[in-house]
């Protein structure tokens, strides 16, 4: 009998310490079950989000469509162009928005308590570690990120995770505010056109360089051109028409930010005709690559999303 207690007793510590085995590992198991649901979770979020402010950046112009040169609230953010009517021009960048993201991102305005910093984070699901990159084939024209200004790197490289998106756009390596299209010189005498005005936001006189290029068809020397910046002061140019490209490097003490700045253009020869626009290019750019501005260039925005 009591052999066969000792048998019953053995037969139940047994099966008890199974049974323990047993809930030990399968909470074990469900720990780690959690723990990759939650990852995956994390992961697929970043993966969504990227992704989606990828879209939204490329496609939409934001709102309100003009966010850069408006002194209303700005809601959402997009780099996507806009016709003069209006409408938006999906996979291609408006570069003065990036200037204005740009300023938006130094230190000195980058403020979770601010509207417009907190309208950018939102895009990005309430988070502040993301950069934007602009690239003109391996040349990287404009890298933004929070601080951007003060700090050295983004700090992507030190996070557990990076999730990286890509979209081939077109745009410009610079920003055309004056285009005159083709205007011709067919009478004697000095001909004045119509005057040109052109918006500088706050800011841009630091993001750039200006440029007044001018193509002339059927260089012939002979009389110089006259161009003044914001007259009736002598904010005078004098270029002389015996070249197919002029570029003139404008004295930024001529240009006023916050508002429509104005050039006046007069010609002299008879039997020209030219055209004229006003570049802004990223500052420090090489002036070689003035001109790169009026043509649309294919161009990749990579953005990457971390934790």
């Amino acid at each position: 009998m009591q052999e066969n207690g000792q048998v019953f007793t053995f037969d139940m510590l047994l099966a008890v310490i199974l049974g323990m085995l047993v809930v030990v590992s399968s909470g074990q198991a469900l720990s780690i079950a959690n723990q990759q649901a939650t990852e995956y979770a994390t992961r697929y979020s970043l993966e969504r989000t990227a992704l989606d402010v990828a879209d939204v950046l490329v496609r939409d112009p934001g709102l309100p469509k003009k966010w850069h040169r408006s002194s209303e609230e700005i809601q959402t953010i997009g780099l996507a162009d806009t016709t003069e009517g209006g409408e938006k021009i999906p996979n291609f960048l408006d570069i003065s928005k990036i200037s204005a993201l740009t300023r938006l991102m130094k230190d000195s305005n980058w403020d979770p308590n601010n509207e417009n910093t907190q309208a950018i984070m939102s895009l990005f699901g309430n988070r502040d570690k993301f950069q934007i990159k602009i690239l003109d084939g391996d040349n990287c024209i404009w890298n933004l990120y929070p601080n951007w200004n003060v700090e050295p790197n983004s700090g992507a490289s030190k996070s557990q995770e990076v999730v990286v998106s890509e979209r081939t756009v077109c745009g410009r390596y610079g920003d055309l505010r004056v285009e005159t299209g083709e205007l011709p010189k067919e009478e004697p005498g000095i001909q004045k056109y119509p005057p040109e005005n052109f918006w500088i936001s706050s800011g841009d006189l630091a993001a750039y360089d200006w440029y007044i290029v001018i193509n002339v068809h059927n260089p012939t020397g002979g009389q110089p051109m006259h161009i003044s910046i914001n007259p009736p002061p002598h904010n005078d140019y004098n270029p002389n028409p015996d070249s197919h490209w002029i570029e003139i490097d404008i004295d930024e003490s001529l240009l006023n930010e916050g508002e429509n700045n104005l050039i006046q253009i007069d010609a002299s020869g008879l039997g020209i005709t030219f055209e004229a626009w006003v570049v802004a290019i990223p500052e420090d750019t090489d002036m070689d690559k003035v001109r790169y501005a009026l043509e649309k260039i294919p161009l990749t925005v990579r953005l990457k999303v971390w934790r």
